[in-house]
């Protein structure tokens, strides 16, 4: 059976991610754990660093792939602020920043 697990992606990008072929030399950065997460360790990328704010969904997904190779987790909550260039309605007063900005400190090279 063919696998069928599906990223919240467009299908204009997962058609162009189709035709990169293979994906073993490929090092994806992601936001957010769950169903892409699952499609890229299928596709057995050779890095995936998943980047999440819900530590109760962080643990479902590490008890899904475990040790996976090429795998990490970053679990990055919210902070209390009302800055609002970083707030979302889902979470009143939560400030998002750090989650959203990680990556520029992180040695992505």
């Amino acid at each position: 059976m063919k696998n069928t697990r599906l990223p919240w992606l467009t299908w204009p990008a997962l058609e162009r991610i189709r035709v990169w072929g293979d994906l073993s030399q490929k090092r994806v950065l992601e936001w957010g754990s769950g169903g892409s997460t699952l499609y890229w360790t299928d596709r057995k990328v050779a890095e995936l660093m998943t980047i999440e704010h819900d530590p109760e969904w962080a643990l479902q997904v590490i008890k899904l792939l475990g040790n996976t190779i090429g795998w990490s987790l970053c679990l990055v909550r919210p902070s209390e602020s009302d800055f609002p260039l970083y707030a979302s309605s889902l979470y009143p007063g939560m400030c998002f920043w750090r989650y959203a900005t990680l990556p520029m400190d992180l040695d992505l090279k």
